[in-house]
C-alpha cells in the first residue's frame, strides 16, 4: 500500500478530474513519463516525482518500531492548446492555473457524486496494485480511497514560450506528505505505566 505509482496516480486522477469540470472540448492526455509533444497533440499533461521520498519524522535511536512520517514533491506540467491569439492563449493559461489552485485550496468538488470529492489541501489515495497501465483495464481502480496524501505547500503558474506569443504551460508543484505503518501499529508494545512496587528479593 501507498507505493509510488499509488501515488502518481492518484495524483494524476485528481488533477485530471479537476480539469474535466472545466468542460474542455478537448480532454488532457496525461503523461506519467516526458514524451515529446507536438503541437497537435496538446492539449497534454505530464506528472512526475520531483524529488525521492523523505523521512519527515525525526530519525529513531532505538528499533523502528512506530509509524513514520513521510514526503515527497511532485511536478505536474499542463501543456493547453495552441491558442487562436496571444490574449486567448494568455486567458486560458490563467483559468488553467486558476483551477489547479482552486482545485488545492478550496478542494475538489462533484455536484453529481459528492462522494468523490476531497477536502482542501487532501488528495484521496487509491490502491493502483495490478491495475494495468495500458488500455481499458486502467479503469480498474476501487472507487474508494484506502487513505489520503496531506498537501504540505504548493506553487502555481505560468509560463509563456519565448517564441511563440501563443505557447503556454502551466506549471505546479506539490509537496505532499503521509503515515507510513511501522513494524508494530501506534499503541501497541509500548510502556504505558510502571507498577510502583518492586516484585525481587531483597539481599541479605
Amino acid at each position: 500500500m501507498n507505493s509510488l505509482d499509488d501515488r502518481i496516480r492518484s495524483i494524476r486522477r485528481y488533477f485530471a478530474a479537476s480539469i474535466d469540470t472545466l468542460g474542455l472540448a478537448d480532454p488532457f492526455d496525461w503523461q506519467l513519463q516526458r514524451i515529446a509533444i507536438a503541437d497537435d497533440e496538446r492539449p497534454a499533461a505530464l506528472i512526475e516525482a520531483a524529488t525521492d521520498v523523505l523521512r519527515l519524522t525525526p530519525p529513531r535511536r532505538t528499533v523502528p518500531s512506530g509509524d513514520t512520517q513521510q514526503g515527497q514533491t511532485f511536478a505536474i506540467v499542463l501543456y493547453p492548446k495552441i491558442g487562436e491569439s496571444a490574449r486567448v492563449a494568455r486567458l486560458e493559461a490563467h483559468r488553467l492555473a486558476q483551477q489547479l489552485d482552486d482545485t488545492l485550496t478550496i478542494g475538489l468538488h462533484d455536484p453529481d457524486d459528492p462522494a468523490a470529492g476531497a477536502p482542501p489541501d487532501m488528495i484521496p489515495l487509491y490502491d493502483y496494485d495490478g491495475v494495468a497501465v495500458e488500455g481499458a483495464g486502467r479503469a480498474a481502480v476501487p472507487e474508494e480511497p484506502y487513505s489520503y496524501l496531506t498537501v504540505e505547500d504548493f506553487r502555481v503558474g505560468t509560463l509563456q514560450d519565448p517564441l511563440s506569443d501563443v505557447r503556454w504551460s502551466i506549471t505546479a508543484t506539490v509537496r505532499v506528505s503521509w503515515w507510513r505503518d511501522g513494524r508494530i501499529a501506534t499503541g501497541e508494545g509500548e510502556i504505558t505505566s510502571i507498577t510502583p512496587t518492586w516484585g525481587g528479593q531483597a539481599s541479605g
